[in-house]
């Protein structure tokens, strides 16, 4: 009898008047109606380009030392379908091997001279390929579609030479020696701890910056500041510095552990390691006071700041797709994309010993993106402050 009496006083004129406040609420704060009507799509097309599991165009250089018709065939089974993309034509092995190690390529294909006379007598052949193996899994799927190239190749080899099919069990063969480097036990946590360290870097930094200044504009405390002698850039640079060292410390704690915990190797130069440490952090303090001055709420801060920093890390920054083996769009979002700079130089350090020369051009775009960001944030923050 009470559930019924309860049930019979429901008002759906009341229920109307609820519904109406909250869809005024929603429609008055544009972050909300953001979070409620863009954000879905916005994940949708970041997961549908970012994510993409596909291996096709792996970076492939040819050293080719037979120069025959045959040798031609050959590579040509490698090239002709999409699994392969032919980056460069090689004279010497020394060069080929650095541009393996700056990441031009993720293949490459050594062909011995004699290659097609060796054939022709019925002898075997060894062919040698070389694959990185920074990321293991797309290293594995990279010597299984060499050996998917190199069965085609076989299958029409009675063409090439006729006289092999009489041969029976004695016929010519080619035998494909694979050299994994840079990972040649294809240990996974090698190639995952750089990436969580760049993905954390990110993040951390960026939400610490900016909770610091929007849980202060969602409290009204930082109207006091408003009425303070303080200056704009005195505020800001105060703001920012704690939370600067707290993520070095924070880099410290996660390349300890990276080291002495998961075994990842490290063979780079430590004070490349220490300067691009500090600038990726700077850099990432700066995207969080960027986004603290366009949010005013801490929930709100922390879902833009997690789609700012935390998707693009792990879907477009190479983190499980090389961008060299990746579509032009995933290619052009990872250029926007600071840890992407920061992934590559992490991974040559640990695993490529690679050094200032190769990897500047990282460096200069982190300086970049760090000017460009602190510029945005001095110029947008409060106007209170002078």
């Amino acid at each position: 009898m009470t559930t019924k009496k309860k049930f019979g006083s429901i008002s759906t004129r009341r229920i109307k008047a609820v519904v109406r406040r909250e869809f005024n609420e929603v429609i008055r704060d544009p972050l909300y109606l953001g979070l409620a009507m863009l954000v879905p799509p916005f994940i949708m097309v970041i997961f549908g380009f970012g994510l993409a599991l596909d291996v096709t165009h792996l970076p492939l250089g040819i050293c080719d030392r037979d120069q025959t018709r045959l040798s031609r065939e050959y590579i040509d089974s490698f090239i002709r379908s999409d699994s392969f993309s032919l980056v460069r034509r090689y004279t010497d092995e020394e060069l080929m091997s650095d541009d393996l190690r700056t990441s031009k390529l993720r293949t490459a294909l050594i062909i011995p001279g004699n290659f097609e006379q060796d054939l022709q007598k019925g002898k075997e052949v060894e062919v040698a390929m070389w694959i990185d193996g920074t990321i293991p899994v797309r290293a594995e799927i990279a010597r299984g579609l060499a050996l998917g190239a190199h069965a085609q190749f076989m299958s029409r080899l009675g063409q090439y030479i006729p006289r092999l099919a009489a041969l029976g069990k004695n016929r010519a063969g080619i035998n494909i020696v694979s050299r994994v480097l840079f990972n040649p036990e294809l240990r996974s946590a090698n190639f995952v701890v750089p990436g969580l360290i760049a993905t954390i870097l990110m993040f951390y930094p960026a939400l610490l910056t900016t909770l610091s200044i929007v849980r202060e504009k969602e409290s009204q405390s930082i109207l006091a500041l408003y009425c303070s002698p303080i200056t704009k850039t005195e505020l800001l640079l105060g703001k920012l510095i704690p939370y600067i060292l707290i993520s070095v410390v924070n880099f410290v704690s996660a390349f300890l552990l990276a080291l002495f915990l998961f075994k990842v190797p490290f063979g780079g130069n430590w004070t490349l390691l220490a300067v691009a440490s500090v600038l990726y952090v700077s850099t990432n303090c700066a995207l969080g006071l960027t986004i603290s001055v366009l949010v005013n709420t801490q929930v709100g801060a922390i879902l833009v700041t997690m789609a700012l920093t935390v998707l693009p890390s792990f879907l477009y920054s190479g983190f499980f797709t090389p961008l060299a083996a990746s579509s032009w769009s995933m290619w052009i979002m990872g250029r926007f994309v600071t840890a992407t700079y920061y992934l590559d130089i992490l991974r040559g350090l640990f695993l490529k010993n690679t050094s200032w020369d190769i990897h500047w051009p990282a460096l200069l775009a982190l300086v970049v993106y760090a000017v460009v960001l602190y510029t945005i944030a001095f110029k947008m923050f409060s106007k209170r402050l002078k």
